[in-house]
């Protein structure tokens, strides 16, 4: 990881086939995260790894982030994702499930 950043945990989301963690990417002195470290695994022990980038993010930073997604292999473990992201926000990434 780059110098000066930590990695802040902000919950931990699991169904019956696949679970999810999320951490917050911290630069040294600063109160807002630089973007969000989601480590999404899937039934078939496949893990995949997104940077969610932070509100502001350069547009490059989000279509990177949007490309990624297509590592995701079938419109299930999509939803299951999109839910994962929308409980980390709904709870302010403060709770873990």
């Amino acid at each position: 990881m780059k110098a000066g950043y930590t990695l802040v945990d902000k919950g931990n989301y699991q169904t019956s086939t696949r679970s999810c963690v999320f951490k917050a990417l911290m630069k040294k002195g600063s109160t807002k995260p630089s973007g969000t470290l989601c480590i999404f695994h899937a039934l078939h022990n496949v893990t995949y790894y997104f940077c969610i980038p932070a509100d502001g993010s350069p547009n490059e930073l989000w279509n990177e982030y949007y490309g990624s997604l297509k590592q995701l292999d079938n419109a299930e473990a999509a939803r299951e994702y999109a839910v994962f992201v929308s409980e980390l926000y709904s709870m302010g990434g403060k709770a873990s499930k």
